[in-house]
């Protein structure tokens, strides 16, 4: 088995950390003629997904931006795929302003959230086996109260896509096609519901891979 792909599928609730300015690697890796177009009528960000744990929906945060039991972290685990570990960590940027008077910023849990606020998400993914996983697939489903933050996603190495209709099909932005008064045209940001991180490369025992991404609390 040590020398034995391990297909994973994980779909995981997951978030964001810092390096926002690194742009995101455009969609991949696939030798398909064109991918698939992903059609919705209305977006239902709260429809059923295989997501295995949905958990607070804000990394932390309850939706009225007060502090969850455990302030900016979430964690969870593919019943089907014990070996991989998922953990979502929502977090916030403060201004510090030194004696001296410079001013800088640091990263703290977001235990409570203001109308507009962005909110930094990290999802790290851990592989506890003692075999290297392979094909990795992690799906997000954007946290309640919340708007994804266009271009944010971020992952290592990996092809990254999106959903509409709440998990069930996934396409790169310019294929997202929402049905509005009768009229198709491409979706907003504002309107995924899901994010899926497809890693390139295997994911070696103990190794931590982290996916990136912003929102905006509403």
């Amino acid at each position: 088995m040590a020398f034995t792909p391990l297909v994973l599928a994980v779909v995981l609730l997951l978030d964001a950390h810092a390096a926002w300015a690194a742009p995101r690697a455009p969609g991949a890796g696939s030798s398909a003629a064109a991918p698939a177009t992903s059609t919705a009528t209305t977006p239902a960000r709260d429809a059923p997904t295989a997501v295995t744990d949905e958990g607070s929906g804000l990394g932390g945060v309850g939706a009225a931006g007060m502090p969850a039991s455990t302030p900016g972290v979430e964690t969870g685990s593919n019943a089907a795929v014990p070996a991989i570990e998922q953990e979502l960590i929502a977090e916030v940027r403060e201004r510090v302003l030194a004696a001296s008077g410079h001013e800088s910023y640091q990263f703290v849990p977001a235990t409570t959230l203001s109308q507009g606020e962005v909110v930094y998400y990290t999802v790290r993914i851990r592989n506890r086996a003692a075999a290297p996983a392979s094909a990795v697939t992690v799906v997000q489903r954007v946290p309640a109260n919340t708007s994804y933050i266009a271009g944010s996603a971020a992952g290592p190495g990996a092809q990254i896509t999106f959903s509409i209709d709440g998990g069930r099909s996934f396409a790169t932005p310019e294929r997202l096609i929402v049905t509005v008064e009768g009229k198709a045209q491409q979706a907003v940001a504002g309107q995924y519901t899901h994010i899926r991180w497809q890693l390139r490369n295997p994911l070696a025992p103990g190794a931590v891979a982290l996916a990136r991404f912003r929102a905006v609390f509403e």
